[in-house]
């Protein structure tokens, strides 16, 4: 699944908001420097989703506020 985000950095909680379809607004506490931000973003999301960090994959705007992010999904096989 790939989602667009959109980042609000040095936000009072931390929380996902969902605009549309596979479009997100994102708020982290994080500052977006040294990668903090998106390391938030990842666990954030990560939490949301209800899979491992690693299935949270940023594709595009590592340092800019509209994100392009891959998510794997386990596929309920019975």
């Amino acid at each position: 699944m790939k989602i667009i985000a959109h980042v609000k950095t040095r936000s009072k909680q931390s929380k996902v908001e969902i605009l549309e379809e596979n479009s997100y607004q994102i708020y982290v506490k994080a500052l977006p420097s040294h990668g903090k931000a998106n390391a938030e973003i990842i666990s954030l999301l990560a939490k949301h989703f209800k899979v491992p960090k690693a299935a949270v994959k940023i594709l595009q705007g590592n340092k800019i506020s509209k994100k392009l992010i891959s998510i794997e999904i386990p596929s309920a096989s019975s």
